[in-house]
């Protein structure tokens, strides 16, 4: 056997001289520790073997496999095909070394231990691990459940010895963290279930139980922006791993064993008492429904008793409504119109999501992007026609303005993506003019590209943006390319000057002005500048400061 043939102690020092050579403290380092534990937490080295004091080994990541050769006596000159040559280390020969540690002590405790900057301690004698027995019955989310719940209760007894003496805004604020770091792990330290579909059930329902878990206690967290960056910072952790295992159930094409099938149809419920577990964190808890039900819901069957659970509970939350209670009305017709959205019935959930706020079209990104990214354009065209009039809607709405700006760039991409695959740039320009102000960045760029110099000087004179907020390098640009486009730019920058009425903003203006003379002289257009220079003069003769400004200097603008 392998664990047999292993030098233990050298595997001890390679362990241990971890915490010399990386820092936790060092982004870098705690990104990389963190990486090959993941991979091989993941399964994702397999193949080793030794030879004399060299394991090898190979290590799937991502799309990619790589070989690692780890020399125990000399790690500096361990080999990985990712090629990173001036590197000791590299996630695979890492992922590698903890594939090979696990089988005397947990990579996972040690990790927690340099993270904390605590010395790790080996285990009396490094001795092998007994094999462990599964303390859950395989065919049952119940039991699974049940697990999950007892080790949270460790993790929380555990948690709450370490940080006793921590302030509670400290405690608070590294839970979402602790919950993803160390419980998270803690759930899959156990004999999986024998059928590769039932270990990726059982990792995705584990990667549930965290999700609630924060969930449960963001209400606790401080509230601050702070805080809840740092919670949906751990919650998007776990959205991409539950994507990833419920997109792995649907792709596997291994048979599904009757346990699988059983988890799998006991699953649709579960998804939808975390969707109205609380009030908190809507987009992620909506998104959770919509990337497990893509991938999970199999059978008509399963989709139809879903379907009639969120019709009748979402009749109840209409009458809370009604009433002025706090209610779930928006996820139950959100969650609702995905279940249409599954089964192409595009029309019917738009149907059903208009009897909707305006606002709740921020939650059909998941849906717009999806046909989009898979170029379904009929059914495109069919949301894209809902969603501008959503948008128009929402944007005309009081407040939010930041989400409405990255609303509008986020449809203004896909819509982009649209036009040019399908040839409709004219409902892309429709677009940029109705989503005014919050499509400007966007309408901006597309004008420099298509060098529609003058249509993109309109575009900041109707935005009300000062010439001095424009980048010098982009004005000298459309200057070569076409300087006449800069002049209502310049003459609007001249009277807004001339309008603050002082001394500073006089000599301001006539910095503008000499400018237009530079511009109107190389056009060739001299008796447009002196027709223009002569009227300024007049029409503000009464402001004695401007006047002398016009006349101040080498270059000046007037002559007595």
């Amino acid at each position: 056997m392998l664990v047999n043939k292993i030098p233990k102690d050298k595997i001890k020092y390679c362990i241990e001289n971890l915490e010399t050579m990386f820092d936790p403290q060092v982004e870098r380092d705690y990104s990389m520790l963190k990486q090959a534990l993941s991979l091989f937490r993941n399964g994702a080295v397999y193949n080793a073997a030794i030879e004399g004091d060299t394991i090898t080994a190979a290590v799937q990541d991502k799309s990619d496999t790589y070989t690692t050769a780890l020399e125990l006596d000399f790690m500096e000159i361990s080999f990985c095909s990712c090629q990173l040559k001036d590197e000791i280390f590299c996630v695979h020969k890492l992922a590698t070394l903890f594939y090979i540690f696990s089988l005397f002590d947990s990579p996972g405790e040690f990790f927690n231990q340099w993270k904390e900057r605590f010395k790790y301690t080996a285990t009396e004698k490094m001795l092998p691990i007994t094999k462990k027995e599964r303390t859950y019955q395989e065919d049952s989310l119940e039991s699974w459940l049940t697990f999950f719940n007892e080790k949270y209760i460790q993790f929380s007894k555990k948690r709450e010895a370490r940080m006793s003496t921590y302030w509670n805004y400290q405690r608070s604020t590294n839970l979402a963290e602790d919950l993803y770091e160390t419980f998270y792990p803690t759930l899959l330290d156990t004999v999986m279930p024998s059928s590769p579909v039932g270990e990726n059930l059982f990792h995705f329902h584990a990667a549930l139980s965290v999700f609630e878990k924060i969930l449960e206690n963001a209400a606790d967290i401080y509230s601050s922006s702070y805080s809840n960056h740092y919670t949906r910072k751990y919650l998007g952790e776990i959205l991409a791993d539950i994507a990833e295992l419920a997109f792995n159930v649907r792709k596997s094409n291994i048979e599904r064993t009757n346990a699988d099938e059983k988890i799998l149809s006991e699953t649709p419920e579960r998804l939808v008492n975390i969707l109205l577990m609380t009030r908190d964190f809507q987009y992620d808890r909506l998104y959770l429904f919509q990337i497990a039900c893509s991938n999970l819901i199999l059978t008509k069957e399963q989709l139809d008793s879903l379907k009639r659970k969120l019709l009748a509970r979402g009749k109840k939350e209409e009458k809370l409504k009604e009433l002025g209670k706090v209610n779930f009305s928006s996820e139950c017709r959100l969650a609702l119109a995905h279940l249409d959205f599954i089964v192409e019935k595009d029309k019917v959930a738009i149907k059903r999501l208009s009897d909707g706020p305006a606002n709740e079209v921020y939650y059909y990104t998941t849906w717009f992007k999806s046909l989009a990214q898979n170029k379904v354009w009929d059914r495109f065209k069919i949301w894209l026609s809902f969603i501008e009039k959503r948008m128009n809607e929402y944007i005309h709405q009081y407040g939010e303005q930041q989400l409405k700006r990255e609303l509008t760039t986020f449809y203004l991409f896909y819509i982009k993506g649209y036009a040019n695959e399908k040839g409709k740039e004219d409902v892309y320009i429709n677009t940029l003019q109705t989503w005014l102000p919050y499509s400007y960045s966007d309408f901006c760029d597309y004008l420099l590209e298509q060098k529609e110099f003058r249509m993109w000087t309109e575009l900041q004179l109707f935005a009300g943006i000062a010439i001095e907020n424009i980048d010098k390098g982009l004005l000298k640009e459309i200057e070569e390319k076409d300087r006449s486009c800069l002049l209502p730019l310049y003459h609007h920058a001249v009277e807004a000057a001339i309008s603050e009425k002082s001394r500073d903003a006089y000599k301001q203006a006539v910095k503008y002005l000499r400018k237009l003379r530079t511009h109107y002289k190389s056009l060739k257009k001299e008796d447009v500048w002196n027709g223009y220079i002569h009227m300024l003069s007049a029409k503000y003769k009464r402001l004695r400061a401007f006047q002398e400004e016009l006349r101040k200097g080498k270059g000046k603008l007037i002559n007595d």
